[in-house]
């Protein structure tokens, strides 16, 4: 697999995740023309990734080194951001550290009441939304699993400031191998 088009689909990836938790609290009031220009914005940010790539003297290798690779997609994927997803949502950071790949949204919390929110039924959604799209999303699971790193996912109220956080560990990403 080339290594524009991983990049490519783990960007897609998020987005489709930012999109799945919005539109789950959203209203009508939400609309496709908003939702069409959030993904040209998205396909121009492809472009430029792609291009990026393409023009890199990088040497690939048959065998991916995880670190370097999910450090690698972060920075990439973070010169885009934030990025508005839709009327509620911002994702407003991608970021790693030693126990996490890391997404953080801003919710426009006079829209969506946080406190309704049931992570375990979010996580349980995200789980199977990661097992359907597993192969455009192998390299943060395999990269998450072989650095023995959670996916963690944050979001934070933009007027409340309340936060509503939760993580898929190393031991459920690998539950989800097909």
């Amino acid at each position: 697999m080339k290594k524009n088009s991983t990049l490519s689909r783990l960007l897609l990836f998020v987005c489709m995740i930012a999109l799945f938790i919005a539109g789950k609290h959203c209203t009508s009031s939400v609309k496709e023309a908003n939702r069409q220009k959030y993904f040209k914005e998205v396909d121009e940010a492809f472009a430029q990734l792609e291009h990026a790539e393409s023009t890199s003297s990088a040497k690939e290798s048959d065998t991916w080194d995880y670190e370097e690779k999910l450090m690698e997609v972060v920075e990439q994927v973070s010169k885009k951001l934030p990025q508005k997803v839709d009327d509620v949502s911002l994702w407003d950071s991608y970021t790693i550290d030693e126990d996490a790949l890391i997404y953080h949204y801003i919710i426009d919390d006079t829209k969506v009441d946080m406190s309704k929110l049931d992570i375990a039924e979010v996580k349980e959604n995200m789980l199977n939304d990661y097992k359907k799209h597993y192969k455009e999303m192998v390299i943060s699971i395999e990269g998450c699993i072989a650095t023995n790193r959670c996916i963690r996912y944050r979001y934070s109220g933009e007027t409340t400031m309340r936060e509503f956080e939760y993580s898929l560990s190393p031991a459920e990403l690998q539950s989800i191998r097909p």
